[in-house]
This record gives structure tokens, C-alpha cells and sequence, in this order.
């Protein structure tokens, strides 16, 4: 028997993991290092023929949420995690030691893994790059 839960408790859900979202994308400290979250994504808008977890109903007549509070998250979570680094333009350490590489995950590393890296300079700034 399914779950049919409230316009406020679908809302509130919504709300509670968009905060959740928000949260990881100021970061949080893991073994002394500065971890993000990468992004997140919510697959099902409608319902789908049994399935009842969407925003809306598989007919699209009923909105299951309060429109303004999920915009209201969604703003919060785009302005949170919008904070744009370029992959362009890899320079490599001069080898002083001040520059810092991360995996995708956010944690320190020695030396460029396969796929994402983030390396922040020891002046500010941050690039990321991808490498094979």
C-alpha cells in the first residue's frame, strides 16, 4: 500500500534535502580538509504509472508542493553552489609546495588522478582539470 503524504510533507521533505544540499555545498571539514558536494539531482517531476513520488501527478492536473518554498530552495541551492572555476589554462606547480591538489571528492592529494582534479593555487585561485 503506498504512502501518500501531504502537500506540507512532501514540501517539507523537499525543503529539508535541498537545506541538506545547501549545507554540503558551503563544505564540510574531513580530516582537516575542505569537502564539497558536486551537485544533486531530482529525477521524477511527475508520477509515473504505480509510482507516486513525484512533484506532480502523472496526469499533471494536481502540483503536490508548495511551488514558492521549493523555488525558494532551489534559489538557495543554485545561489549556494554556483561558484564557477574554470578547466581551462593547467599550470603545474612551480614546485614551491603552496599549491594544493584535490580529488573530486575534495580530499588532498599528492599527484593528478584519473578524471577530476582541482588545483588551488597557494594565491586564491582554483582550476579544475581533467586528467586521462
Amino acid at each position: 500500500m503506498p504512502v501518500f503524504l501531504s502537500v506540507e510533507g512532501v514540501t517539507s521533505r523537499y525543503e529539508r534535502y535541498a537545506d541538506q544540499i545547501t549545507q554540503l555545498g558551503r563544505g564540510i571539514n574531513y580530516n582537516a580538509h575542505k569537502a564539497c558536494f558536486a551537485a544533486a539531482v531530482y529525477t521524477q517531476t511527475t508520477d509515473v504509472e504505480t509510482e507516486v513520488n513525484g512533484l506532480m501527478t502523472y496526469d499533471r492536473e494536481v502540483v503536490k508542493v508548495f511551488e514558492d518554498r521549493i523555488r525558494e530552495a532551489n534559489r538557495k541551492m543554485i545561489e549556494t553552489n554556483s561558484v564557477m572555476t574554470s578547466i581551462e589554462d593547467r599550470r603545474a606547480s612551480a614546485g614551491t609546495g603552496t599549491d594544493t591538489l584535490y580529488n573530486i571528492q575534495g580530499m588532498r592529494i599528492s599527484q593528478p588522478v584519473a578524471g577530476i582534479n582541482i588545483l588551488h593555487y597557494a594565491d586564491g585561485t582554483t582550476i579544475k582539470f581533467i586528467q586521462k
